[in-house]
């Protein structure tokens, strides 16, 4: 459904982009001939159509998928992750932090990820424990103290099993652990899980 609203919203803007052009075409002046008699508002005009264009289908795209948030420092796992989300959770995007400190900064808007039109908050986060630079629980500990981003779900997936990792991540305000698959196969299918609960089921607070 989503992609077929986007689809159609694309072609509508297209068509209507092209009878502009059109008409210019059928003008017996070139853009050439604009250019010349210094009616470059006319060709301006058309520039700032197409602009509008993508920028419209940028934010119709961006706003139709959930955003998942992952911190994961192997680029194998991480590779496997966007591999598995785009064959299984179709209608998510993912973004990357490659450490907790850059998973910070993600959340709070800082720097390149002030702009949410290209970072926009997730709906949950999948978060490693071992990470460089600040840990998967110093995340958490850091969230905690954020007002407006507390209540955002946060998923550790992690490769420890180990009862302490649990009981500390739990501890810190995490809302489920799981434990890695050792193959493509069973992370594709944990990627499908998260997203038929979490993202569909799952009520989610509103992050104002």
């Amino acid at each position: 459904m989503i992609r077929s609203t986007i689809f159609i919203a694309v072609t509508c803007r297209l068509v209507v982009l092209s009878l502009i052009i059109q008409r210019l075409s059928d003008n017996p002046h070139t853009l050439q001939d604009y250019y010349s008699r210094s009616d470059r508002h006319r060709v301006q005009s058309i520039n700032a159509q197409v602009a509008l264009l993508f920028a419209c289908l940028w934010r119709t795209v961006t706003r139709s998928l959930n955003t998942i948030l992952l911190v994961e420092d192997d680029p194998n796992d991480a590779n496997l992750l966007q591999r598995a989300v785009g064959k299984r959770a179709r209608n998510c995007r993912l973004q990357h932090a490659l450490d907790g400190e850059t998973a910070i900064n993600y959340l709070s808007g800082e720097g390149p990820y002030a702009d949410r039109l290209q970072h926009p908050l997730p709906q949950i986060v999948l978060l490693d424990l071992k990470l460089p630079r600040k840990s998967g629980f110093d995340v958490l500990d850091w969230l905690k103290r954020q007002p407006r981003l507390r209540n955002l779900p946060v998923i550790v997936l992690s490769s420890s099993d180990e009862p302490q990792d649990m009981r500390r991540a739990y501890a810190a305000g995490a809302n489920s652990y799981l434990v890695k698959p050792p193959h493509y196969t069973g992370l594709a299918a944990m990627v499908e899980k998260i997203e038929a609960y979490w993202l569909k089921l799952n009520e989610r607070p509103f992050l104002d």
